[in-house]
């Protein structure tokens, strides 16, 4: 597994590797973007905490039975840490076009557990031409049974507001239904500056006494031309991604059905082209797959440069990572 670190200082800048939906005039369809530590599909992860805090997004298998796929993905904070998971993707889509906001969390035994907040950076009025940061909208869902999947629909919940002017209308203390917010705030949509962007994300902290560690999955956002399910997997991570020819190598991945052959090939040149077989092994009772093989020597090692390493198992998964090859 890998994790994604994003400095402060840029998420508060809104600096992402992320494109812009572009939703056509055209009925509704579904479709279904798998997230994992190789595949970001335009979502980042990090730690808005104070300097010196701990936060990380991971993709992990489970834990249990996710409710999509093998994996979810975990948020995990010390006392003052502020793990955020979350996509620039719909930046500038207005909230009136929103028809779904439902998700899967759960939140494991802690001191103080808390379930995860989905979070949009906001712009009231984005009919005018402010696009400054005016604060996020907020919903903090009530804490389901810990160490269980529970299903969450946010547009049944309520809202609140962490700056004006949106807090004068729905502040924390008294928070707002969603057809409330809609009213007040009729051309209020996600944040779309054209340096900073805007973002739609799961939170976790702000301080969670003793810390903590939640888990997302099955996100499905409609917003009437499109409708998009996101299912967060763990992937495959290589251990170390720069090494020389013939030296050790690890490799994991999960996701897999338990007790299945999963079979690990490396590209000869590049991520294309001849593929030689590392290491086959059986997926464990969770579904992962661990494998520490050299690598090849010689012409099958190719030459210096980016590689690629393929991982593939049942139930039709197939994962590739990439590690560089030094002379």
């Amino acid at each position: 597994m890998r994790t994604i670190r994003t400095i402060r200082t840029v998420l508060a800048a809104g600096i992402f590797v992320a494109a812009a939906l572009v939703l056509p005039a055209a009925p509704a369809r579904a479709a279904t973007v798998v997230v994992n530590s190789l595949s970001l599909s335009s979502w980042f992860g990090g730690n808005e905490g104070p300097s010196g805090s701990n936060a990380s997004v991971d993709f992990v298998p489970g834990p249990g039975t996710a409710p999509l796929g093998g994996g979810s993905a975990e948020l995990t904070v010390d006392s003052t840490g502020r793990a955020s998971l979350g996509t620039a993707a719909y930046k500038g889509t207005l909230l009136a076009a929103i028809t779904q906001l439902t998700y899967s969390a759960y939140v494991a035994t802690a001191a103080h557990p808390e379930a995860p907040s989905l979070q949009f950076d906001i712009d009231y009025n984005a009919s005018d031409a402010n696009t400054a940061y005016q604060g996020r909208l907020v919903f903090v869902p009530a804490l389901p049974t810990l160490d269980t999947w529970t299903s969450v629909n946010a547009l049944a919940g309520t809202w609140w507001a962490t700056a004006a002017p949106g807090n004068l209308s729905c502040s924390q203390g008294v928070p707002c239904t969603w057809a409330q917010v809609l009213a007040a705030f009729p051309n209020a949509a996600i944040r779309n500056d054209p340096s900073a962007g805007g973002n739609l994300l799961f939170r976790l902290g702000g301080p969670v006494t003793g810390g903590s560690s939640v888990y997302v999955d099955d996100f499905t956002i409609s917003t009437g031309a499109s409708t998009t399910t996101y299912d967060f997997e763990p992937g495959v991570s290589a251990n170390p991604t720069v090494t020389t020819a013939g030296s050790l190598i690890t490799i994991r991945a999960y996701g897999f059905k338990p007790n299945k052959t999963v079979k690990s090939s490396y590209y000869v040149n590049g991520t294309t082209g001849k593929r030689v077989l590392l290491c086959s092994a059986t997926s464990s009772e969770s579904g992962a797959f661990l494998c520490t093989v050299p690598l090849p020597t010689g012409t099958l090692a190719g030459p210096p440069g980016t590689h690629a390493i393929l991982v593939q198992g049942q139930p039709r998964i197939r994962y590739v990572t990439q590690f560089f090859l030094n002379p």
